[in-house]
């Protein structure tokens, strides 16, 4: 009968302390998943970004007492958890989207639907890799210059590679032939096995092997090529040579747009048009600030960029290269109940309608499905001037949320109206009326 008693204080210890805990906690939140997509054989890290997300530790022997990750119905692995941060092992799952779900102890459980993508690559799916520097020539001042691609496979089987096989578990050193025209080339990798494939570029001058090991320059996935390129603190005085490369990806004839800036100041001190022929074009960066910043913007292709450094006095070379940080994938948005205003403009936002009052103009739709990149399209009804009729003409609205900001635009017919931007809580009243 004790023993009874006991466990049943016990229990209710446990469920006070849970009670308590729960009534102290802040939510949690999350705001993006990185990446948002892998293999179905799992094993990519993934980076859950929210807020409160270690919640209040429970001493009890259930599941949900404790931090976990699913995806669809299989636990992912832990490897780190902050209060902003989750960091998980993605499991093995079936090809397909899954909904993540993230639970912190004394919150509600957050299901994120279909948010992670498995994918399940055919053995013919590539991954192109740009190989920028592929050289056996002479140089300037007595220099010879050769190129080493450095692949190390950590796959379970043969690399294929240009015609070689680097073995499973191994490093190699794979031969390129020099393209005509061109400084680079590109390499194709099976996609099965390119996430566990490392590989860089080591270009040396073999009559100062005893003095430098040589410059290294990245091998680098299609998925690192973007519009523009930014490359900072590039030197621009006597001591050096500086070059641009530039490397088009899929437009031979493409053109690129150059801006140079002071890089303490951002002050434009130059700028030019590259034309891009076979994919490739470089040019010396020079100028009257000691360094440089540098911006590459294409026109109507993606493109990479580096800028190779040569000391005048000792010949070495150095890189400046990118850094590309892959962007999180943000969660869909969601257009927050309330009033938002501005200049005379009034939304009001319940948990199923939006009203639009915009000078003559009184619009009316359902609440929308917000997009991952804040957007949504959504069907309602626009009139124009004095009391709403009793079947208003119907409009489709379009509109994007940006944090408290959101833009609305209005068609009605052959006509478009707005586009009006309001902002989350401004107490601006609605302007007057058409009578």
């Amino acid at each position: 009968m004790g023993d009874s008693r006991s466990s049943k204080a016990v229990v209710v210890a446990a469920v006070l302390s849970f009670v308590a805990a729960a009534a102290l906690a802040e939510p949690a939140t999350i705001s993006s998943i990185t990446p948002a997509q892998g293999l179905t054989r799992g094993g990519e890290i993934v980076h859950i970004h929210g807020e409160n997300l270690i919640g209040a530790p429970l001493a009890c022997p259930s599941v949900t007492c404790g931090v976990f990750v699913k995806f669809g119905d299989v636990f992912a692995t832990i490897v780190e958890n902050s209060a902003t941060e989750i960091v998980v092992v993605a499991p093995p799952h079936g090809a397909g989207r899954v909904d993540v779900q993230v639970n912190v102890p004394v919150t509600p459980t957050i299901t994120l639907p279909s948010a992670y993508a498995y994918q399940d690559p055919s053995p013919s799916d590539m991954v192109r890799f740009l190989v920028p520097v592929v050289i056996n020539a002479a140089g300037s001042g007595g220099t010879n210059w050769v190129s080493e691609l450095v692949v190390h496979n950590e796959n379970a089987e043969a690399l294929p590679i240009n015609g070689s096989k680097v073995p499973p578990l191994a490093t190699s050193i794979v031969t390129l032939t020099p393209p005509p025209g061109s400084a680079g080339t590109y390499i194709d990798v099976p996609k099965r096995l390119a996430d566990n494939m490392t590989a860089n570029v080591r270009v040396h001058d073999t009559t100062r092997d005893a003095d430098s090991w040589g410059a290294e320059v990245p091998v680098v996935p299609e998925t690192q090529f973007r519009r523009s390129i930014v490359l900072l603190a590039v030197p621009a005085d006597a001591r050096y040579r500086a070059l641009l490369r530039v490397y088009g990806y899929g437009t031979s004839g493409a053109n690129v747009t150059l801006t140079f800036r002071d890089d303490d100041t951002g002050e434009i001190v130059g700028a030019r048009t590259l034309a891009l022929q076979s994919g490739y074009a470089q040019i010396p960066v020079e100028g009257v600030r000691p360094r440089i910043r540098v911006q590459a913007t294409a026109e109507s292709s993606l493109i990479w960029a580096f800028v190779s450094i040569t000391n005048n006095t000792t010949q070495q070379v150095t890189t400046i290269t990118p850094t590309v940080t892959p962007a999180a994938v943000a969660l869909p948005a969601t257009l927050a109940p309330g009033r938002w205003a501005a200049n005379g403009l009034c939304v009001t936002v319940t948990n199923t309608t939006v009203q639009v009052t915009a000078g003559c103009f009184k619009g009316s739709f359902p609440l929308p499905s917000v997009g991952g990149d804040g957007r949504f399209e959504v069907d309602g009804t626009l009139s124009v001037g004095g009391p709403s009729p009793i079947n208003p003409p119907p409009a489709h609205f379009s509109g994007v949320v940006q944090g408290d900001t959101l833009t609305i635009t209005a068609k009605s017919g052959d006509k478009t109206v707005g586009p009006w931007t309001v902002r989350l809580g401004d107490p601006t009243p609605c302007g007057p009326l058409c009578l």
